[in-house]
């Protein structure tokens, strides 16, 4: 059978680790220092023109028209294939995740509770809304889509969600702590709404779960070996790694390419730690219904 409490923790550990980032990014000299030394701002380059021009067309596929016409398409994949709790689930993630992103905002920027936001370099901009859509899609592409399909979306999605990210970086947006939290606030709606999806089927104990794919959760952790390799690598480059002098872009510094690895892991670890778990307790009832 479905089971909720998988969910429940990674939510979880989504909410402990969002509230670490804020204390770090917002409460110590080194998150500050990181945040700041990350963000581009000016020309970096001879090619900086063309790099936030095309970094800019890239942020701004994100409104909300084709949030929108996003939401409805993951909905009607879900209801095409008779799926109505992933449906309803989808859009929870996409709803819920928006909206506590653009309600944090502004009130993180009253309360203050650290008092250190005035001093950022871009004040109120805690989590951020646009990382929140990218990767609320993400999430919910990997409920509605068919577990065959799943790996395939979470990595091509998730490409996109660390895109978003980095460019509302690159073009002196947002902090790179900034869109962690959003990924992070985005983590937790997506782990709630499976618990609840998986909650309402086991109150229809008619059709038991079934396990996933071992092909798929194989890929689904490959996925979050990549994300730790990805960590590490940033690490070690934080560490070791001077890159003020590499052209064409010569101030793109050692935090800049730090941050963008830590904003690619947690891109690629959030969809692909919720795959895991849908693959081991989510896909047996709904997929028994379509075939009945």
């Amino acid at each position: 059978m479905p089971r909720a409490l998988p969910f429940v923790r990674l939510a979880g550990v989504a909410c402990a680790l969002l509230l670490a980032d804020y204390l770090v990014a917002f409460g110590t000299t080194f998150g500050r220092h990181v945040d700041r030394a990350s963000v581009v701002n000016g020309p970096a380059g001879p090619h900086w023109e063309r790099v936030v021009g095309a970094t800019t067309r890239l942020v701004d596929t994100i409104d909300i028209g084709s949030l929108v016409l996003a939401a409805l398409a993951i909905v009607a994949l879900a209801l095409a294939r008779r799926l109505p709790g992933h449906a309803l689930a989808a859009f929870v993630v996409i709803v819920g995740s928006v909206a506590t992103c653009e309600a944090l905002k502004p009130a993180l920027r009253a309360l203050d509770p650290l008092g250190e936001d005035s001093r950022r370099l871009i004040a109120g901009s805690f989590p951020s809304g646009h990382s929140s859509v990218a990767m609320s899609v993400t999430l919910a592409l990997m409920i509605a889509a068919p577990p065959a399909w799943r790996p395939a979306a979470a990595i091509v999605s998730a490409a996109y969600s660390a895109g978003v990210g980095i460019g509302l970086v690159l073009i002196f947006a947002h902090h790179p702590s900034d869109v962690i939290g959003a990924f992070l606030v985005t983590c937790a709606w997506g782990a709630l709404a499976c618990a609840g999806l998986a909650r309402w089927a086991r109150l229809h104990p008619g059709v038991d779960g079934e396990a996933g794919s071992p092909r798929v959760r194989a890929a689904a952790l490959a996925t979050l070996g990549a994300a730790a390799v990805v960590a590490l690598l940033a690490l070690a480059a934080a560490r070791h790694a001077d890159l003020s002098d590499v052209e064409p872009f010569g101030r793109l510094h050692t935090s800049f390419a730090g941050s963008s690895a830590a904003i690619v892991a947690f891109a690629l670890a959030v969809p692909a730690a919720l795959a895991l778990l849908l693959e081991r307790d989510l896909s047996g009832r709904d997929e028994a219904r379509v075939r009945s």
